[in-house]
This record gives structure tokens, C-alpha cells and sequence, in this order.
């Protein structure tokens, strides 16, 4: 027999021996089968709630008119507001009604010519006579008389308003003096105050009754 042809022969023999014994061997083992990988699960997260978008407001520019009746009627109406808003009296133009004209006039000098012998510390009744009743031109000296020093009074401006009366057959005037205090020739202080005058008739005079503030003053001297 050929030599190379029982080496083929042999060779066919010992393949299907691994065949066979392959065959056997894979029945006995089990077969390992691969468990199926676990799918992982896919969370699908849910987009949070998304606050609706606000739209900011429109700004309204607002048009003006122009209303010339209602320009009209909002003057006349501040105009009746104002007059009817309450004013105070004018006490001159109610004594000038009441008293006349003279007498108002004569009772301002009056008061005047009072306030300026007491600033001049005048002790003489004949210069109080023609412009303050007895009651209060004694009364005005006595208090002159003790509160009196060596220092001199210069009145400086006297402004007089009328005011409101305490009794009705009575004038009331409001005062404020201006006044330097001298020693000597020297200026030791200015002064001024104000002060309430009380005017009464008597005898077809205006005199000077009383004037209020005049012990706080000689207090201050």
C-alpha cells in the first residue's frame, strides 16, 4: 500500500476520534446558560411644573386734556372756598363804626402819651392827668415810685393796633414798645415788649384805664 495514503488514513482516524470524544463531552456538560442582563430601567424624570412667564403691565401714560370749563370751575370754587373761610374782625373798622373817627384817633394818642410818661418814669399826676384815669395813673406812680432807679428810658418806636375789646362801650389796643435802657449815656440794654392797653370814656375823654404787663416790667427794672 501507498505510504502516503495510510498516512492519510490515519490522520482521517485520529480527527474523527477528537470528534467523537468532543461529541461526548460537550452532552455531559450543561449548558451554562448566561442569564439576560438586567435592563436598567430608564426613569424618565417629568420636567418640573414651569411657572408661567409673568408679562410685566403695560404703562399707560395718561393723556391730558386740556378743559378750559373745568379750568373755570375749579377757580370759581377756590374762590368760594376762600370766602368763605372765617377772617379775623378788623377792630379799628368796627371802633370807627361804633365810635367815629375822632375818637378812635384821639384814644390811640392816648395810649401813647400813657405808655410813653411811664417809660420816662413820671411821677407827676398833672402830666398823667390828660391821658389815664385816677385809678390807674395812682396806681402807676406808686409803682414808678418803687421800682424807680438812676437809669434813664429812651422809647425808641411805639406801633399801636386795635384789638378786641373787653366790654362793649370800651376800646382794647395791643402795644409794642421799643426802648433803650441808659446809664448815663451809655446803652445798657434794649428792650422790647408788648403790652394790652384798656381805653374808657369819661367825661367826652378817651383815658387810659389800665395797661396790662406793667408789673411784669417794673419787675424787670
Amino acid at each position: 500500500m501507498d505510504k502516503t495514503k495510510i498516512i492519510g488514513i490515519v490522520a482521517m482516524v485520529v480527527v474523527l476520534i477528537f470528534a467523537v470524544v468532543a461529541l461526548i463531552k460537550g452532552k455531559e456538560e450543561p449548558e451554562v446558560q448566561e442569564e439576560p442582563k438586567k435592563q436598567a430601567e430608564v426613569v424618565k424624570e417629568e420636567p418640573a411644573d414651569e411657572l408661567p412667564t409673568k408679562i410685566p403691565d403695560k404703562k399707560v401714560t395718561p393723556t391730558v386734556e386740556k378743559d378750559e370749563k373745568k379750568g373755570k370751575k375749579e377757580v370759581e370754587n377756590e374762590k368760594e372756598r376762600a370766602a368763605e373761610q372765617p377772617t379775623e374782625p378788623d377792630f379799628e373798622d368796627e371802633f370807627i363804626k361804633k365810635f367815629g373817627n375822632e375818637p378812635v384817633d384821639q384814644a390811640r394818642i392816648t395810649v401813647a402819651k400813657a405808655m410813653a410818661i411811664w417809660v420816662l418814669d413820671e411821677t407827676n399826676e398833672v402830666e398823667w392827668q390828660p391821658y389815664a384815669t385816677e385809678h390807674f395813673y395812682k396806681k402807676a406812680i406808686e409803682d414808678i415810685q418803687i421800682s424807680k432807679d438812676d437809669k434813664k428810658r429812651d422809647i425808641s418806636n411805639l406801633e399801636i393796633f386795635a384789638t378786641e375789646p373787653k366790654n362793649d362801650n370800651e376800646m382794647r389796643f395791643v402795644i409794642f414798645a421799643d426802648w433803650q435802657l441808659l446809664d448815663g449815656v451809655k446803652t445798657v440794654s434794649t428792650q422790647r415788649k408788648m403790652y394790652y392797653a384798656d381805653v374808657v370814656k369819661v367825661d367826652d375823654k378817651w383815658l387810659v384805664n389800665e395797661i396790662e404787663g406793667l408789673d411784669r416790667v417794673f419787675s424787670d427794672k
